[in-house]
């Protein structure tokens, strides 16, 4: 699922950029049956170019500097 949403989204992303937050909840992805298939989705968001990985306070700070007058 992670992968689908990211290719629509880095579709979208070639008109102008997009986010996409990945929420992770320690009960559902902290089982082991379900870590690889995480780093499996990392490693091939991060094969793409052009992604930046950030967290919230990174964007955000990007988005004043982006406004700022």
């Amino acid at each position: 699922m992670i992968c689908a949403q990211f290719d629509q989204l880095y579709e979208d992303g070639e008109k102008q950029a997009r986010v996409m937050a990945i929420a992770l909840h320690p009960f559902v992805i902290g089982t082991p049956h379900r870590i690889r298939a995480l780093a499996d989705a990392f490693r091939y968001l991060q094969g793409r170019s052009g992604v930046w990985f950030a967290r919230a306070g990174e964007i955000a700070e990007d988005f004043r500097k982006q406004t700022a007058r």
